[in-house]
């Protein structure tokens, strides 16, 4: 299985009506867009984060439907392992590979849920303890590191992330109203998907261009079929 946790960014700015609202959208959207692309995907919500979940067969679909989907923020791939601090310097050092010797690194944890044994800090700590236990020619810079550990801390388990994926920001495809859009050029298109950035749909006015329309496509669903608009 693959797996993502994903930062909803600027909806989370929003009351929590309009919160659980905008997150409900952005849930149907993107499970439009994995349809799309021909993947599946299991997606899940927990306080400010988004959690997606898909086969292996599925996780490149998945992961473009991500960077197309409006109102991602981020996305951080994941694994997941036992929240011990020995379990994640194991992980951790076999995605790493090979470290030269004087490479310095860093281990970065945010804690979610309810507080445990540990915290944030602590748990960082002890595993860059644990990495140094295991590789003691590795050098510690919390500054600037060469290597940064990153760590999402559950209470049941840690979540190894990595290299994390910029989405397109912006509100969920329908969040506002529904736009009519000339689709002639390019400048038309890069205004209608300016519009479509702050959670508009558009409606292309008679004689749009295909080819644009097949573009834009790629960022809302519903402009392949009107069922994902619903």
């Amino acid at each position: 299985m693959a797996l993502w946790i994903v930062r909803m960014g600027e909806s989370m700015l929003k009351s929590k009506p309009v919160r659980r609202h905008f997150t409900a959208v952005l849930r149907r959207s993107l499970s439009a867009q994995c349809e799309l692309r021909g993947g599946t995907a299991k997606i899940s919500t927990q306080g400010g984060l988004m959690f997606v979940e898909c086969e292996d067969e599925d996780a490149e679909a998945t992961t473009d439907a991500l960077r197309h989907t409006f109102g991602v923020g981020a996305i951080d791939p994941a694994t997941d392992h036992e929240p011990t601090p020995e379990a994640v310097a194991e992980a951790a050092l076999a995605v790493a590979g090979d470290l030269a010797e004087g490479t310095s690194f860093a281990v970065r944890c945010k804690r979610h849920g309810n507080k445990g044994q540990w915290t944030s800090q602590s748990f960082a700590g002890a595993t860059g303890a644990a990495i140094l236990e295991r590789v003691p020619h590795l050098t510690v810079n919390l500054s600037n590191p060469d290597w940064k550990v990153r760590v999402a801390l559950f209470p049941e388990k840690a979540r190894l992330l990595g290299e994390r994926i910029d989405g397109p920001g912006g509100l969920p495809a329908g969040v506002q109203g529904l736009v009519l859009a000339q689709l002639r050029d390019e400048a038309d298109m890069l205004a209608a998907w300016l519009v479509m950035h702050r959670g508009c749909r558009i409606q292309p006015l008679e004689g749009a261009s295909a080819e644009l329309l097949a573009t834009l496509s790629t960022w809302d669903a519903a402009l392949a079929d009107r069922k994902w608009a619903e």
